[in-house]
């Protein structure tokens, strides 16, 4: 997100579901931790240097094994530019946001429960959902 968050940033996948947008994403590394892991995969995914300031998250999807993370994260300059897995990096204007081309449900959730927040974004308490197998969730 930009300092003044009006923006939020975005890529657009070269690898499945290619062609969707979501936020810079990925997985950790051997011996890396979560918040590395994240201002990694930004570098990585959209050349750009960002500073992590909380959780904004937690998603447990049960049919893929996995926990997210989610992080509220400040963009330390607005250069961005596609990386090796994307095919573009672009900064939205919250009314500018593809809702229907984003690649996953746990990016919307995210990205509308940061939006909903603004006002109170460094101080907003995580978002804890569990995606059953069946596709349906559950606030935790």
């Amino acid at each position: 997100m930009t300092a003044d968050r009006s923006r939020v940033l975005l890529v657009k996948r070269s690898i499945p579901p290619v062609g969707k947008w979501t936020i810079p994403a990925g997985f950790m590394e051997i011996g890396e931790n979560s918040s590395d892991g994240a201002i990694r995969e930004t570098k990585e995914e959209a050349n750009a240097d960002v500073t992590i300031t909380s959780v904004i998250a937690v998603y447990n999807i049960l049919a893929a094994a996995q926990v997210q993370i989610m992080y509220l994260a400040y963009l330390l300059d607005e250069h961005v530019e596609a990386g090796s897995e994307t095919s573009e990096a672009r900064l939205f204007a919250w009314d500018e946001v593809p809702w229907d081309s984003l690649a996953f449900a746990t990016v919307t959730w995210a990205l509308e429960y940061a939006r909903s927040n603004l006002s109170n974004i460094d101080n907003v308490h995580p978002q804890l959902r569990t995606k059953q197998m069946d596709g349906s969730y559950i606030e935790a």
